[in-house]
């Protein structure tokens, strides 16, 4: 590449959008022109690639700063409105929450109803009833039973046994 070329390059490729009508920019152009067909079409491709760079670059306003993009602030608020921490209150007032909060009170109440008014609960088990001294000593012990067979024996041994285990 001519050493011209490579001084004027950068100040070439900045004035691509202001169309420069200096006079290097024609002392550019016509040792462009003089250039070999590789520096012409080096030279092309990165005025290509500034224009591609300078389409990604974002508006400025009139005291120089960049301007956001339309809708930005809004955007903004919604994300900071967004990562507050919730209320344990705003549980409540989700409806899918308090359905599911209903349901599972109204069941609890249903079973803890229904266990205390059955009278299964209400009254006294045979197990209690029979562990009570009183009743332990006042049942007739079974009169014993003599016979001669084996069989019948441990019958009779086993009933006894049974009986004054409970």
């Amino acid at each position: 590449m001519d050493r011209h070329i490579q001084d004027q390059l950068e100040q070439f490729l900045q004035g691509l959008d202001r169309r420069q009508s200096e006079p290097n920019r024609s002392d550019f152009e016509r040792h462009l022109a003089e250039a070999d067909a590789d520096t012409r079409q080096m030279v092309e491709q990165m005025a290509a690639q500034a224009r591609m760079l300078r389409g990604l670059r974002s508006p400025v306003g009139e005291d120089g700063d960049i301007l956001p993009a339309p809708g930005f602030y809004a955007r903004v608020m919604q994300q900071i409105e967004a990562q507050r921490p919730a209320s344990i209150w705003n549980m409540f007032v989700e409806p899918q929450f308090f359905h599911r909060l209903a349901f599972a009170t109204f069941s609890l109440l249903l079973l803890l109803g229904l266990t205390f008014l059955s009278p299964h609960f209400q009254q006294e088990s045979p197990v209690q009833a029979r562990s009570e001294p009183e009743l332990i000593l006042a049942t007739p012990e079974p009169a014993p039973v003599t016979s001669v067979s084996q069989s019948e024996g441990r019958d009779v041994m086993l009933r006894q046994l049974t009986v004054y285990s409970e």
